[in-house]
């Protein structure tokens, strides 16, 4: 019987969704004014997504619109103000039909993940 003598190191499929990030500087910005409208087969408009976030005086000001048409024709509409306090370098992450919120999650750029994965390999390139 052949005893097992190596193991090929692998690691979990790396998320490959990428983000776009920005980091507050202290200044005033428009981040976004997006509107997104999604159509039915029949091309009829089913969903209008408005999203719009400044920064003014050190806060993240978002505005988000959302209006959805029901099967039965009717609308459910939606919609939210929000006023986000931030410290200068905080990162904000673009997300779609989200506008820039702040995440939980550690991010890091896509040369620092590279880099990470390189290190798991030994120096034998095993």
């Amino acid at each position: 019987m052949k005893k097992l003598d190596k193991l090929e190191k692998v690691v979990p499929a790396p998320d490959t969704t990428f983000y776009g990030a920005y980091y507050y500087d202290g200044k005033e910005i428009e981040l976004c004014d997006d509107i997104e409208t999604l159509e039915d087969d029949d091309g009829q408009t089913t969903t209008y997504i408005r999203v719009k976030d400044i920064v003014k005086n050190g806060i993240l000001y978002k505005e988000k619109e959302l209006k959805v048409k029901q099967k039965n024709g009717r609308y459910i509409i939606e919609n939210t103000k929000k006023e986000l306090p931030l410290e200068i370098g905080t990162m904000l992450i673009y997300v779609m039909y989200e506008g820039f919120v702040q995440t939980r999650s550690k991010m890091i750029t896509i040369d620092k993940a590279i880099k990470r994965y390189e290190l798991l390999k030994s120096p034998k390139g095993e």
